[in-house]
């Protein structure tokens, strides 16, 4: 695993900003092929200054995968321009040290968890950016997402009408059914925090009366006719 470590000294008064945009930005970074984990942590003695962390599986996906990406234009336009100055980015290995007390605690402290958000859980409580963000989406889909759309869209699943890179609060789903409160969410590789992640994201949905169901980029990819029939028979067991 290589650790990107990240100093980032946000404009004085911008902190709140800077924080709620986060919040929306790092949904782009969980969808990159080799991401592992986040945290974003912030100073005590200078609260304009954070820490951001990312475990990745290697440093191409960092440096390739996701800077090569069109989620990372979305991260840009988010984030960037709070940075005073810009950051430097630097990225770190684990030692192979001998002893494996001294190696546990280590692991111990530089696996953390991902930021939990906190908003107010209101079905239409949108900010502006979601939706201008998951327009955007809209307009890069990936290949899963692409096929799995051409059996939703315009009614054909069983006429009911799907939309695709909803903003609900401040998540944006893959598609939702709104007449039925479903929502189906696509993974690509699964890790032990971004699962957590994704644990967390599904409750708080259905918190909301959603019916949440998942399937992996291998799914849509060997097994759509399973998938096409898996939420067929979601649409007919969900709320009327």
């Amino acid at each position: 695993m290589i650790l990107e470590i990240a100093t980032l000294d946000v404009i004085l008064g911008q902190e709140v900003a800077f924080e709620a945009d986060f919040e929306i930005a790092q949904q782009f970074i969980v969808q990159i092929d080799g991401y592992q984990w986040h945290e974003l942590q912030r100073c005590i003695e200078k609260p304009n200054r954070y820490v951001l962390l990312v475990g990745w599986r290697d440093l191409e996906s960092h440096t390739v995968g996701f800077r090569g990406s069109p989620q990372y234009q979305n991260w840009k336009r988010l984030l960037h321009h709070y940075y005073d100055p810009f950051p430097t980015v630097e990225h770190f290995e684990a030692l192979n040290i001998a002893n494996e007390e001294i190696s546990t605690a280590t692991n111990d402290i530089i696996e953390p968890k991902v930021h939990i958000n906190r908003w107010v859980k209101r079905g239409r409580n949108v900010d502006p950016k979601t939706r201008e963000y998951a327009q955007e989406l809209r307009h890069n889909p990936t290949p899963a997402e692409s096929t799995l759309w051409q059996h939703l869209r315009a009614y054909k699943m069983n006429g009911h009408k799907f939309r695709r890179q909803h903003p609900i609060n401040r998540f944006i789903v893959d598609f939702c059914c709104i007449e039925k409160g479903l929502i189906i969410e696509l993974d690509g590789d699964s890790h032990g925090v971004k699962e957590a992640y994704d644990q967390s994201r599904t409750e708080s949905l259905k918190k909301l009366g959603y019916t949440v169901i998942r399937f992996t980029n291998e799914d849509i990819r060997y097994r759509l006719d399973a998938v096409l029939e898996a939420i067929s028979n979601s649409l007919q067991n969900a709320r009327c």
